[in-house]
């Protein structure tokens, strides 16, 4: 059976005529629970960083799209990759 507006109206109004008689909760425990969602939001929040970070938003170089990996060969060592220092001394 719905509800009909006059009565919805008339129990939000007596609730909200007892909510004065509601004991407040402690300083304390909201305290505590600001803390502890605090603690456990870090994670998340510093997860979607760095997966924006890594993932989403171009490398910062000027012309990222031209980088390029550079390989060595050997036949004792196989294929491995090696870095632009290392290329530029041996």
């Amino acid at each position: 059976m719905p509800l009909r507006p006059a009565v919805a109206l008339r129990a939000l109004v007596g609730d909200s005529m007892r909510v004065h008689r509601t004991p407040s909760h402690p300083w304390q425990i909201t305290a505590v629970a600001t803390f502890s969602l605090t603690i456990a939001m870090a994670p998340g929040i510093l997860g979607l960083s760095a997966a924006n970070t890594m993932l989403l938003l171009p490398l910062a170089t000027p012309a990222s799209e031209s980088l390029v990996a550079i390989y060595s060969s050997a036949a004792d060592k196989g294929i491995d990759q090696i870095s632009y220092p290392d290329l530029e001394y041996s």
